[in-house]
C-alpha cells in the first residue's frame, strides 16, 4: 500500500470523527472515486457547461475559463478551485452558495481528470502527501444534510411549467394533483398534465412528479432542456388539436409554425382558447372554450391505474367532436345526455351535438378494463358550474408578521430591508420578479419566480405582514394592480387573478391573454408589464441566448388589447431583456442586455409599432430583415449605451414620480439584476435625437452602494413617497443572495449624484443638486472607444482602443454647482466620464459615467 493510499484511509478515518458540524476539505478529496466523477459530470453539464464549454465546444460566455486550456486566475489547487466556485472570483464568476461542499468537490474531481489533467497538464496540481495532509486542516462548516429547497416547498395543487413526455414537450403544461394529501402538487403519487395550447389532458402519470431539472428549480442552464421530464406514463396524447375544429369538423393542427417546423402556441382564436383555472382548494377546475361554448374540466382518481375526468360543456350552436384518448386506453363512461362515444382513426371519439349544456364522466385506465364499468357505475357527476361559482374558506391562512430592518439616515439615500416571510408553513422560496400597490399604498402585492403571489401588509411602517394568495404561475416576472385587480406575466400568459368571495385569496386565475409562444429554451424569459394610456398592456420576450430565433415571439416587446383578445409584435431585435415600464406621460423604457450582436448593454426608449416593428440589433431574434440586420442603418439604437464596467446588467426602468424623493424626484431611474445598485438615466436630446448617460446613485446599504441580491422590479409609494424594490439572484448577477425586498429612503442629505447632462463641442455639463468644493483633475479622466456589432459576445473578443479625451480644464460653475469639463469632445456611442469630486465638507466622492453622444451642441460659452 502506497503512503497516499494510507493517507486517504487515515482522512476517511479522520472524517468520521469530525463532529456533525464540520468536515475537511481533505476529507472530501479523499473521497473522491468514480461515483463522485459521475455526480460532478452530472453537476457541471447542469450548471457550469452553459458557460465554461466542454473539450470540444466553446462556452457561451467569452469571459468563462476553458479549463482545457486557460490559467486558473484565482488558483488550481483543488481548495483553491473551491474557494472560486463556492465564493466567486471577480466580477464575472459567480459564487455558488446554492451548492453543497460534496457538490463542489465532485465537479472539481469531474474538471481536473477530464480537462486539466490530460488536455491542460501545467495547471493540474497533483495530490501528493503533504497536500493531503495540509487540506485535512482546512475544516468546512458541513451543510445540513436535507432536501433541495424545490423538493421540500409546497407549490399549492397545480404547477404551471413545459414538461417532457418523451415523444414532445407539452410548453404550457399544468400538473394537477390527483390524489388528495398535504405537500402540493409534486407530493402526490398521480397526475393529470393538462396543454393549454391544445386544449386536452395531455398524460397521466403516476409515482414520481418529475426530475425537476429546469432553470427556476434546481437552476439547470442547459440551453434547449427547460422541461421538466416525467416517467412511467400511463396515457399520452399526440401533439395535436384534442378538438376538432368547429368550422371544419377535422383535426389539422392551424397553431403557428416555427423556424424548426413544429407547432407553437395557441389554436386560433375563433376555435378554441384556455381561460384560467378555478381553485376549490386540493380540487382545480380548468376552464377553456370551444368555439362559443364553455368547458370545464376536472381530474380525480380513485386508485392506482385509474384516472377520472368530468367535463360540464355548456350550451351552444356548435357540435363538438373530441379525442377523448386513444384506442389502447380503457374508457367506462356516463353522462346526463345520450351520447355516445364512437372509435376513429385510433381514438375514442366523444361526440357532443348542438343545443343544450352536457355532464359528462369517464374513467381513464391502460388496463382493468372489467372493473372500469364498476367504478363508473358508482360515481356521480358533480356539478362543475356550481362548484367554481362557489369558491371555499382560504388555503393559505397564514399570516407572517416581520419586522423591518431600518438603515441609519448617514446617506443621501439608505436602504431598510423588508424582512422575507422566512420560516412559512409551505417552505416557499420568494425569488421576487414582480411589485406594485393597491390603491390603499399600505398595500402591496409581490410575485415570486417559484410562481406565488403573496400580499403585503403595512409596507409603509416599521411592520408587515405577508400572506400568500395565489400559487401554480409559470416563472411570473411582473405584476401590476390595475382598478384593484392583480396582472401577472407569466411565460405561458398574462393572468388575472380574481378574489371571488374577498377573502384575500385568489379563486380564479384568468388567462387574461395566452397568445405566448413557448419553446423549451432556458433563456426566453418573459418578463415586465407596462401598462399605457389606452389601455394597452405591453411586455418583454427575450431571445434564445445564442442560438436563432425559432417564434415570432423570441426577442420581441409584445402589445396586447385592453381587453386582452389580441396581441401583436410592436418592437424585434432584443437579446435578453429584463422589463418593460411606462412613465406617467405614456413613455415606455427597456433595457437589454450585452452578447452576441449586442456589443453593449443598452438603455432604450421604445415607440410601439405593429405596421413596422422597429428592429434594436439583435439578428437572431425573430424578424424578417435576413441579412439586413447585420447592417447598423437597420437598427434602432439606444439612447444610452452602458458598458459592463458600469452596470453588467440593467433590469427595470422606471420613473421617480415622487416628490419626496429629493433631487432623484421626476427622474429616469434603472435597477440592476446584475450589480444590485441603482442608477441615474440623464437625457440629453439635440437636433431631434435622443441620447443621455448613467449613473449609479449615492446610495448606502451597511457600507455598499448596492444591495445584496439583483434588483428586478420598483414603484414609488403615493404614501411615504419612497422607492420600494425587490429582486433575486441567480443567473449572471454579481450578487448572490437569492432573494430580496427594500425601501430605498431619501433622508435629506446632500446628494453627489449628477441631475443632468449636457454634451457640447467644447465639452460636457455636469449639474449637481448640492455645491462642489473641487474637483480631484490628477484621479479624473475622459475616453471613449468604438463600438461594434459582430457575432460575438460584446466587445470583449472584439479588439478595440479604449482612446482618452483629452480635458483642458474643470470649471466650477453655477455657485460650483455645475462642471463644465472643457475639451474636444467627440461624437461616440459611449464615453466614460470618471470624476473625483471633492464634496463640500472636502471629503472625496468618485463617480464613472457612461454617456452617449450622437450629437453635439454649439460651443458652451464660460462666463468669466
Amino acid at each position: 500500500m502506497t503512503n497516499l493510499a494510507l493517507i486517504a484511509i487515515l482522512l476517511r478515518l479522520l472524517a468520521s470523527c469530525l463532529t456533525a458540524e464540520e468536515t475537511s476539505q481533505g476529507s472530501l478529496i479523499a473521497q473522491w472515486d468514480q461515483a463522485s466523477l459521475k455526480r460532478g459530470e452530472e453537476r457541471y453539464a447542469q450548471t457550469c457547461q452553459i458557460c465554461h464549454g466542454t473539450v470540444a465546444e466553446v462556452g457561451q460566455f467569452p469571459d468563462a475559463l476553458r479549463f482545457s486550456q486557460g490559467k486558473f486566475k484565482n488558483g488550481a489547487a483543488p481548495h483553491e478551485m473551491f474557494q472560486t466556485i463556492k465564493h466567486g472570483f471577480g466580477q464575472f464568476m459567480p459564487a455558488h452558495p446554492s451548492m453543497s461542499n460534496q457538490e463542489i468537490y465532485d465537479v472539481i474531481h469531474f474538471l481536473r481528470e477530464r480537462f486539466v489533467k490530460p488536455h491542460n497538464p501545467s495547471q493540474y496540481v497533483k495530490i501528493d502527501e503533504t497536500y493531503l495532509a495540509k487540506a485535512s486542516t482546512m475544516k468546512l462548516v458541513a451543510q445540513q444534510n436535507k432536501l433541495p429547497p424545490w423538493l421540500m416547498m409546497d407549490y399549492g395543487p397545480t404547477m404551471s411549467a413545459t414538461y417532457n413526455l418523451g415523444a414532445y414537450s407539452v410548453m404550457k403544461g399544468i400538473a394537477v394533483r390527483l390524489d388528495p394529501g398535504h405537500g402540493g402538487v409534486t407530493k402526490g403519487r398521480s397526475w393529470i398534465l393538462f396543454d393549454q395550447d391544445t386544449l386536452q389532458p395531455a398524460a397521466g402519470w403516476e409515482g414520481v412528479f418529475s426530475d425537476y431539472k429546469i432553470i427556476s428549480l434546481a437552476g439547470n442552464r442547459v440551453p434547449d432542456d427547460q422541461h421538466q421530464r416525467l416517467s412511467n406514463i400511463r396515457f399520452a396524447m399526440p401533439n395535436e388539436p384534442a378538438w376538432a375544429n368547429p368550422a371544419t369538423g377535422d383535426f389539422k393542427d392551424l397553431r403557428f409554425v416555427g423556424r424548426d417546423q413544429k407547432r407553437y402556441g395557441p389554436l386560433p382564436l375563433a376555435w378554441g382558447r384556455f381561460v384560467g383555472v378555478h381553485y376549490q382548494q386540493d380540487r382545480p377546475i380548468i376552464e377553456y372554450r370551444i368555439a362559443k361554448r364553455r368547458i370545464l374540466e376536472r381530474y380525480t382518481s380513485s386508485e392506482p391505474g385509474v384516472f377520472q375526468r368530468t367535463l360540464h360543456i355548456s350550451e351552444g350552436p356548435h357540435p363538438l367532436k373530441h379525442r377523448l384518448a386513444p384506442i389502447e386506453i380503457a374508457v367506462a363512461y356516463s353522462a346526463d345526455s345520450d351520447i355516445k362515444i364512437s372509435t376513429e382513426n385510433g381514438f375514442h371519439i366523444l361526440n357532443i351535438p348542438a343545443g343544450e349544456e352536457i355532464r359528462f364522466h369517464c374513467h381513464l385506465s391502460p388496463g382493468k378494463p372489467q372493473g372500469l364499468t364498476k367504478l363508473e357505475a358508482a360515481s356521480s357527476i358533480p356539478n362543475l358550474k356550481s362548484l367554481a361559482a362557489s369558491p371555499k374558506a382560504p388555503r393559505w391562512k397564514a399570516v407572517i408578521k416581520k419586522k423591518v430592518q431600518p438603515h441609519e439616515d448617514n446617506a443621501p439615500y439608505v436602504v431598510d430591508e423588508l424582512t422575507q416571510p422566512k420560516p412559512n408553513p409551505w417552505n416557499c422560496r420568494t425569488r421576487l420578479g414582480g411589485l406594485d400597490f393597491f390603491n390603499d399604498p399600505n398595500k402591496a402585492a409581490v410575485c415570486t419566480w417559484d410562481g406565488d403571489v403573496w400580499l403585503i401588509d403595512d409596507i409603509t411602517t416599521s411592520e408587515i405582514s405577508w400572506r400568500r394568495i395565489c400559487t401554480g404561475l409559470f416563472q411570473p416576472l411582473g405584476l401590476r394592480i390595475i382598478n384593484g385587480e392583480i396582472y401577472v406575466t407569466c411565460r405561458d400568459q398574462i393572468a388575472r387573478l380574481v378574489d371571488r368571495n374577498n377573502d384575500r385569496e385568489i379563486d380564479f386565475v384568468e388567462a387574461f391573454n395566452s397568445d405566448h409562444q413557448v419553446t423549451t429554451h432556458w433563456h426566453e424569459f418573459t418578463s415586465g408589464l407596462a401598462v399605457d394610456q389606452k389601455g394597452y398592456f405591453y411586455y418583454v420576450k427575450a431571445g434564445r441566448h445564442g442560438s436563432p430565433a425559432l417564434v415570432e415571439h423570441h426577442g420581441t416587446v409584445i402589445q396586447v388589447d385592453p381587453d386582452g383578445k389580441h396581441s401583436r409584435v410592436v418592437a424585434t431585435g432584443f437579446r435578453a431583456t429584463n422589463g418593460i415600464n411606462n412613465t406617467p406621460d405614456g413613455r415606455l423604457f427597456m433595457s437589454d442586455q450585452e452578447g452576441t450582436w449586442n456589443p453593449e448593454n443598452k438603455i432604450i426608449e421604445i415607440h410601439p409599432d405593429a405596421q413596422n416593428p422597429k428592429f434594436f440589433g439583435f439578428t437572431l431574434g425573430y424578424h424578417h430583415l435576413g441579412e439586413k440586420a447585420a447592417d447598423d442603418d437597420s437598427v434602432t439604437h439606444p439612447f444610452v449605451w452602458v458598458h459592463r464596467d458600469v452596470d453588467r446588467s440593467p433590469s427595470q426602468i422606471l420613473f421617480a414620480d415622487s416628490k419626496r424623493w429629493g433631487p432623484m424626484s421626476q427622474k429616469i431611474l434603472s435597477l440592476s439584476y446584475g450589480t444590485g445598485s441603482i442608477y441615474h438615466i440623464m437625457t440629453d436630446e439635440v437636433n431631434g435625437v435622443k441620447q443621455g448617460a448613467v449613473v449609479a446613485i449615492d446610495m448606502q446599504d451597511h457600507g455598499r452602494n448596492h444591495v445584496l441580491t439583483g434588483l428586478m422590479r420598483g414603484k414609488f409609494n403615493s404614501k411615504d413617497g419612497q422607492l420600494y424594490t425587490c429582486g433575486l439572484a441567480d443567473w449572471a448577477s454579481s450578487r448572490t443572495t437569492a432573494e430580496g425586498i427594500y425601501r430605498v429612503r431619501y433622508t435629506g442629505k446632500a446628494s453627489y449624484t449628477p441631475v443632468a447632462l449636457k454634451n457640447y463641442q467644447n465639452g460636457i455639463l455636469l449639474e449637481f443638486s448640492a455645491p462642489l468644493k473641487g474637483i480631484n483633475s490628477k484621479q479624473s479622466s475622459l475616453r471613449h472607444w468604438p463600438i461594434i456589432r459582430t457575432p460575438k459576445y460584446g466587445m470583449r473578443s472584439t479588439p478595440h482602443e479604449k482612446t482618452n479625451i483629452p480635458v483642458k480644464e474643470f470649471h466650477l460653475i453655477e455657485d460650483q454647482r455645475a462642471v463644465f469639463i472643457e475639451c474636444d469632445m467627440v461624437t461616440a456611442w459611449i464615453s466614460e466620464l470618471q470624476l473625483e469630486l471633492i464634496k463640500a465638507n472636502g471629503n472625496p466622492h468618485r463617480i464613472k459615467l457612461h454617456n452617449t453622444a450622437y450629437q453635439l451642441r454649439s460651443r458652451y460659452e464660460l462666463t468669466k
